[in-house]
């Protein structure tokens, strides 16, 4: 059997073998830096909104929740497929959660 006989290697995935690991990086670490930590302080105002619980554990359990929620979303932005989906996803979310700050801010 000689080296010609052997079939060239394929990508497991289906894709092309000379692809980098990661498309887009800059954009991944600008959504990783950026947007999921100005995410996460959002979240942490947006959650005392809509949490059932007392008064005094509104702002704790949020803050408590923080670097949980922050050391998840910067992780999720280096496995995602699709950075574009989840940098909107990210971006949607934010929005929806000034949206209730503002709100909440003008009920009260």
């Amino acid at each position: 059997m000689n080296a010609q006989d052997i079939p060239a290697a394929q990508p497991a995935i289906g894709g092309k073998a000379d692809r980098p690991l990661f498309r887009k990086l800059w954009l991944r670490w600008i959504t990783a830096a950026v947007l999921v930590t100005v995410l996460s302080t959002v979240l942490v105002g947006g959650m005392a909104t809509y949490l059932p619980l007392q008064q005094t554990d509104r702002i704790g359990v949020p803050i408590l929740l923080f670097p949980l929620i922050w050391a998840g979303l910067f992780t999720a932005t280096f496995l995602v497929r699709r950075i574009g989906w989840f940098t909107a996803a990210l971006a949607g979310i934010t929005a929806i959660h000034v949206f209730l700050i503002f709100r909440h801010l003008g009920a009260g």
